[in-house]
Order: structure tokens, then sequence, then C-alpha cells
């Protein structure tokens, strides 16, 4: 296997670049949720941590399966589930 030529490619290291800014970007949003649903949606996430488990992990599978409309789902979801005071 001629390791150095792969790891001196262009194109390969185009792909790891990419695929670690994907994951910060991932693992960024996915930590910054909790505050997200307190700050703006107003949900006690305490009060609802079954519930509010299950959603993040409904929102990291969508993500890693790239469903583009998975902000708008997850919040629709929340609605359903916990009403909101609007």
């Amino acid at each position: 296997m001629p390791w150095r030529k792969i790891f001196t490619s262009g194109p390969v290291w185009a792909i790891i670049i990419a695929n670690f800014c994907i994951d910060w970007g991932l693992y960024t949003y996915l930590t910054n949720i909790p505050t997200f649903f307190f700050e703006v949606l107003f949900f006690d996430i305490q009060s609802v941590t079954l519930s509010g488990g299950s959603l993040l992990w409904l929102l990291l599978c969508m993500k890693l399966t790239q469903c583009s409309a998975a902000t708008v789902v997850l919040v629709q979801l929340l609605q359903l589930l916990f009403g909101t005071d609007e």
C-alpha cells in the first residue's frame, strides 16, 4: 500500500479537513442545543430530560443523514410535544 503517496495527496487532505470541519460544527451545534432550548424556545430541559434527550438523538441522526429540514422538523416536533406560549 503506498501510504506516503496517499497522505501527500491533495484530495485526501481535502477530505480529512472537510470531515473535521463537519464534525466540529456538528458537535458545537449539539452542545449548544440545550442553551438554545432554554434561552430562545423557553423549554425547561430538566423537566423533559427523557424526551429532550431523545430529540437530541433524533437531530443527530437527521444531521448524519444530511437531512436539510432537520431544524424545521425538530422545532415542529417540539411545538407539538410541549406547546409554546406564542
